[in-house]
This record gives structure tokens, sequence and C-alpha cells, in this order.
């Protein structure tokens, strides 16, 4: 099913909250946001703007798409980053409602999205699987609609503008000095004071979601792994054809210790992979990276 397409720019706001919901640890992102430019996290929420801006009309299924985000579970994402995007600057979201499934009493939705600037520049290819509804529904049985999960077109990484010159090891590894602590007041900074999705800053409409506690947003997890590659190779390092593949595994509530990383499995003259978590057991996925040739 075609969704209706969204525009921005993004708010600046919204965009310069990305670098202080990451507390001290963000210097690599503020940096970044500081040239005018939006982090990888954000791009990553692509197709989240799309599905929140969609009209609140029921679909067959008895729910509609835009107040499924309100209480909706980011589960994972495919994201490839074309190439940088400045805060200003116009875009558009189109998309797809690819496929639903139903696992274990759970129903989840793959909306496909790509994202142009006014000049029709790719900017951003997205594939996002999230959980419709948190609550267990022990009378669902399993059962898919829509494509086969075979035929849903997954982006692949971008050698198009190719900037990584870094000279990196297989086997090298990248750390957070010590655990950072993910408070409520830094899920409520990200969220800002119009959240679109309440369950990460709101304790009330958290539980009515199904949720014991607001529950931290996925990009806000991921950015933590972001902010250490960032450090090291520099804050546009994700921004030129990097695609990303994550998955996260548990939630992540106020209070918990947040240890980020990352590992090159693989260099080679034209990408380097990397894998990367968030523990504990928060977060799972891999970063490829194309490498720009002399």
């Amino acid at each position: 099913m075609n969704l209706q397409d969204v525009h921005g720019p993004f708010d600046p706001q919204q965009v310069h909250a990305a670098g202080e919901s990451l507390g001290g640890f963000g210097s690599a992102t503020r940096r970044l946001t500081e040239q005018g430019l939006v982090p990888p996290d954000v791009l990553m929420g692509l197709t989240l703007a799309l599905l929140a801006g969609q009209p609140r009309t029921a679909s067959a299924a008895g729910d509609d798409l835009a107040s499924a985000i309100e209480g909706n579970v980011w589960v994972r994402e495919q994201v490839t980053i074309h190439r940088p995007c400045r805060i200003d600057e116009p875009w558009t979201v189109q998309g797809t409602s690819a496929r639903r499934y139903t696992r274990k009493g759970r129903r989840y939705g793959v909306t496909l999205s790509r994202t142009v600037d006014s000049e029709g520049l790719v900017v951003a290819s997205n594939c996002t699987t999230g959980l419709i509804s948190y609550r267990v529904d022990e009378g669902l049985g399993d059962g898919d609609e829509g494509l086969e999960e075979s035929k849903v077109h997954i982006p692949t990484v971008d050698p198009a503008d190719a900037g990584f010159t870094a000279d990196v090891a297989s086997g090298a590894s990248f750390t957070a000095a010590s655990p950072i602590e993910m408070t409520l007041a830094l899920m409520q900074r990200r969220d800002g004071k119009t959240p679109k999705n309440p369950i990460h800053s709101d304790p009330e409409k958290a539980r009515r979601a199904g949720l014991r506690a607001p529950i931290a947003g996925g990009s806000h997890v991921a950015a933590f792994v972001f902010e250490l590659l960032m450090r090291e190779w520099g804050p546009e390092a994700l921004l030129h054809g990097a695609h990303i593949d994550v998955q996260w595994t548990s939630p992540t509530y106020a209070g918990d210790l947040l240890e980020p990383s990352a590992v090159a499995t693989s260099v080679t003259p034209d990408l380097v992979t990397l894998a990367i978590a968030v523990e504990p057991a928060k977060l799972r996925g891999m970063i490829v990276i194309p490498r720009k040739h002399p």
C-alpha cells in the first residue's frame, strides 16, 4: 500500500536535541549539528516521520497507521545514508507499507521509504520493521500479509559518494571509556515539548501502551554507537553511502547503563564492515562503510 508523501525540512530543535540527548558523550554529534548537518541517528527515523504524517484513517486491519506509532516499538532498521542532509534542507519521504505479519501473538509491520531532496537526489533509503502493538494477543495466530519477506527490497551500501579514507585494521575495536547512564531526563530532552511518540518520555502513556515505564527510542540507543565512530573518524563518517542494519534486542529504560561498542570485522579496499552492539543486550547490528578510492 502506497503511503502519502511527507515533507521536510527537519525541526532544528529536534535535530539539536539529538546531540543534547547524549549528554556529555555527544561531542561529535553536536559538532555535526553545529555544522548545520543532520546526524545519522535522526536520518534513521525518516520512515517513522512518514508514518506519523499519515492521515488518521482506519485500515482494513482495524488500526490506523498514524496512531500505531503511539505505542509502536522499533524492532529493526535497515538504512542507507546516501549523502549528508542539511538541517534547513527541504526533503520528501515517499514510502509503502510492504508487509505485515504476526508471530507469537504480536503484530509487526514492515515499511519501505525513500527520501529525496528538492533536486531529486536520494538522501536515505529505509526498510523499517516495528511492532504494531507491544501487547501480546494470545488469540492471534501466526500469519503474513503483503509482500513475501524474500521480495522486500532492502537498501544496500552506496559507493557513489564515498568519502571514507581512514586507515582501519581488521579486528580494530572501539568502546566507550565507561558505561553511560540512560536517564529519563535524556529521553525527555530528545523527545522535546511535543513528542510524536510519548512512550519514550511520558510514564503514563508508556503504561497505557503496555510498558512498565518509558523506553528509550531505538535511534537514541543507536546514537551512542554512532558517536563512538564519529569521534574516531570525524562527524561525517556515516553520511556518505554507509549502510546500517540494527536490531533492538531488549528495551532500554531510564537508569540502564549502556556500553556501546564496534569491531571492524572486515576491511577491504572498497568497504569497512563493523559489528556493533550496545550492551547489556540492547542492540546488535552492523555498519558497512564504502571507502573512497584515490
